[in-house]
């Protein structure tokens, strides 16, 4: 059962070719296609098999992060949301979010105004946090403990403490974690670390996305992985970076 289903992945994932090979090649295409089958299956059961106790330890990670105008308009959007106390799915809300997108362009004094926190909060958090370092460990049953003197959350908390919307959002319950992730149809696993953080006026999780080879490859996991942005009480992860990943 095993290998059928090994063998039903290697031909989505490898893209066999429906046409007949002549009789001179057929030998050959055969043989190579035996053996990316079985490089595949090796690396696909090893990847399956890889346990949360194999990636326990400390990590340094080195992230980088570029955010697009997209990503600044929805931020700024939950700051202006969270300062009106709207943080449901209601009528009042819609209406707040296309006043917002009328305004958002506006260069008008007014409108300055309305965004004025909204923009310091922003470029505080991007000149904090376009380049970064820190270490986090990867504990037993998913927990996760992170390097306190890089915690740029409450850097950015101390800077701006005197913003009233700094007091409309509530700290976040959540605890930073981890998991491993496996894709049945590529056959890779994925570490998944997110880590909850509280900004004045925002909260958003970021998850830190990468590949582990373990087993199969010199290195524990792949060379970089994607840094995520989840903001509190939406769905979509913004892509804003990535990041490398090392053993301490």
């Amino acid at each position: 059962m095993w290998n059928r289903y090994l063998l039903l992945l290697a031909c989505i994932v490898l893209g066999i070719n429906a046409h007949i090979p002549k009789k001179g090649t057929r030998k050959g295409k055969v043989e190579t296609l035996k053996k990316k089958v079985s490089g595949y299956a090796k690396n696909y059961k090893q990847s399956y098999l890889l346990k949360s106790d194999d990636v326990l330890g400390t990590y340094k990670i080195d992230a980088y992060v570029h955010c697009d105008d997209a990503f600044e308009k929805e931020f700024k959007w939950n700051i202006y949301r969270n300062s009106h106390n709207a943080n449901d799915f209601s009528l009042r809300t819609c209406r707040m979010k296309k006043k917002f997108n009328k305004a958002y362009n506006d260069d008008s004094f007014s409108v300055k105004k309305i965004f004025s926190d909204a923009n310091i909060i922003y470029q505080q958090f991007i000149r904090k946090f376009s380049v970064f370092k820190f270490n986090i460990t990867l504990k037993q049953n998913r927990r996760l403990e992170i390097e306190k003197k890089s915690d740029i959350s409450n850097s950015i908390m101390n800077s701006l403490s005197n913003l009233v919307v700094t007091k409309k959002t509530q700290l976040t319950s959540e605890i930073p974690r981890w998991r491993l992730s496996f894709n049945y149809i590529t056959g890779k696993k994925k570490l998944i670390v997110i880590i909850p953080k509280h900004l004045p006026g925002v909260n958003m999780r970021i998850y830190y996305v990468i590949v582990a080879y373990r087993k199969y490859y010199s290195r524990l996991f792949n060379t970089i992985g994607d840094i995520y942005i989840q903001f509190e009480g939406g769905y979509k992860k913004h892509n804003v970076g990535y990041f490398t990943m090392n053993p301490v």
